[in-house]
């Protein structure tokens, strides 16, 4: 579904991404773990198109989509759940979810607003609410339930769990469990390494712009002295 070869992504003069390799095959769920500030979401940010690779291709689907606009990646078929849920506050939850609504399946794998409901039933409940009257946990739900509206085949999540309270975060992973069962493709990144392991089929760890191991989660499950030197602060 998605390939990162040797990519190299600069901020000004500031070598960010250093040759980043990754994978995420058709129907599985990939963690892209490490501490703050490492580059993760600069990756994030470099297959939607935001800040295009200098060097390197990153292909999704068999086209080499590097330096194409983020509108016309998104009609590609990825999505996009950012870091800080990035919901309109001052539009109610119907109007965010239908603000990118795109029909692209006409079988029973397609979202529409009913299906978004019944997944996040609170949002139906809300669904007159101004984003801003939203708790964080249905703020999360809102931007995830955005995401799926455009029908991707592909979704990128940028630290959907972040600032969630336990329970919170609890309920919105069972969600993202659900849609692995349903066959949708996943690039996760995450500092919450249960989370990650609770939902990864396969996890990279990213230090200083570079892939430093990769392995199943089960794998990692094991490294302990991994887990201490890159990912625990």
């Amino acid at each position: 579904m998605l390939q990162l070869d040797e990519v190299h992504t600069y901020y000004g003069d500031s070598h960010v991404l250093q040759g980043v390799n990754l994978e995420v095959a058709r129907g599985s769920v990939v963690a892209l773990l490490g501490q703050n500030g490492m580059g993760k979401t600069t990756t994030i940010h470099s297959i939607i198109g935001f800040t295009p690779p200098a060097r390197g291709k990153i292909i999704f689907k068999g086209i080499n989509i590097s330096g194409l606009p983020p509108s016309s990646i998104a009609l590609m078929g990825m999505a996009l759940v950012p870091q800080g849920r990035r919901i309109f506050r001052s539009l109610t939850v119907r109007e965010n979810l239908i603000l990118g609504y795109r029909k692209t399946k006409t079988d029973k794998t397609a979202y529409d607003l009913e299906r978004v409901y019944e997944l996040f039933p609170s949002l139906k409940l809300r669904s007159a609410n101004r984003g801003e009257q939203l708790s964080g946990g249905e703020q999360q739900m809102l931007a995830i339930g955005r995401a799926l509206l455009t029908n991707p085949d592909f979704i990128l999540m940028d630290e959907p769990f972040e600032g969630l309270a336990p329970g919170i975060s609890k309920e919105l992973r069972q969600k993202v469990l659900e849609l692995k069962k349903s066959g949708m493709s996943i690039l996760l990144v995450e500092q919450n390494i249960e989370a990650a392991l609770q939902l990864a089929d396969y996890v990279y760890i990213m230090s200083k712009g570079k892939i430093v191991h990769g392995g199943s989660a089960a794998q990692l499950q094991g490294e302990k002295d991994i887990i201490k030197r890159f990912i625990l602060l």
